[in-house]
């Protein structure tokens, strides 16, 4: 979990200046075709003039003359899942989602056309607030593994045991003999020579 998380931050910020013109991203799409209706559902992620945009659309057609458009839609595209990249001219407007929790924006809606009926639910935040949730944690983890074998390794170098610190130098002077376990935790005695 934490490697998409990285590319994803990563993917972010390489995203992000380059959203300024153009809205940029990726479309997860399925069409379900029946004589009577069309059925479309379509999961975005895009980075569009700075803003992380996560949607899904789920659009059902079910009137002549768009429900003969929508069915040889999907009989192109074929069954099951498929996925695009996309880049469109930005479309960012703010007045487009109604509801705001800080710097996050959102817009859950039915929508009812003359010949489709859509739900969307669609939130978006600024791309690097994103970016930043998203690398958190994995970047604490680096850091504390980092640290961790830092301390183990200086421990193991100074004569102490390498998971609960016990003083194994069986003389007080350096490079000396150590004991072969620690008695504390039983963990094996290991000397790195400098």
């Amino acid at each position: 979990m934490k490697v998409p998380l990285l590319l994803f931050a990563i993917a972010v910020l390489v995203l992000w200046p380059l959203s300024r013109s153009r809205a940029l991203g990726f479309t997860l799409f399925r069409y379900t075709a029946v004589p009577t209706f069309v059925d479309s559902v379509h999961y975005n992620v895009k980075c569009d003039n700075g803003r992380i945009v996560i949607g899904r659309i789920n659009t059902v057609s079910t009137l002549e003359p768009w429900l003969a458009d929508r069915q040889r839609e999907a009989a192109f595209f074929g069954a099951g899942w498929k996925g695009k990249f996309e880049a469109e001219d930005s479309v960012w407007v703010d007045a487009a989602y109604p509801s705001t929790w800080g710097p996050f924006r959102a817009n859950i809606q039915d929508q009812k056309y003359l010949t489709d009926e859509s739900r969307v639910w669609i939130v978006t935040s600024p791309a690097g607030l994103a970016a930043l949730l998203a690398a958190a944690w994995p970047l604490m983890s680096i850091t504390l593994g980092v640290r961790r074998r830092a301390r183990r390794r200086r421990r193991e170098r100074i004569g102490l045991c390498r998971k609960c610190g016990y003083d194994l130098r069986a003389t007080p002077e350096a490079g000396g003999a150590l004991l072969e376990r620690c008695p504390e935790c039983g963990t094996e005695a290991v000397r790195i020579s400098d």
